[in-house]
């Protein structure tokens, strides 16, 4: 799962969708949350690595402010 969360913070995002396959939308939010991610960043950047978001919904979310 760390593999996973720095591949996407290190915008190796083909790796990060690979290797997402293997982990619940769930657990990857969570993951993303104790990486230091807000609550609605981390979901929707999850849905993303997931094929249930766009990139730009991801980007949109990491720059809102909550």
């Amino acid at each position: 799962m760390n593999s996973l969360i720095q591949n996407y913070i290190n915008g190796n995002l083909t790796d990060a969708k690979r290797q997402a396959k293997r982990y619940s939308l769930a657990a990857i939010a969570t993951a993303l949350e104790s990486a230091g991610f807000k609550p609605y960043s981390a979901a929707t950047c999850a849905m993303y690595l997931k094929g249930k978001a766009s990139f730009q919904a991801a980007c949109d979310a990491e720059a809102r402010k909550e």
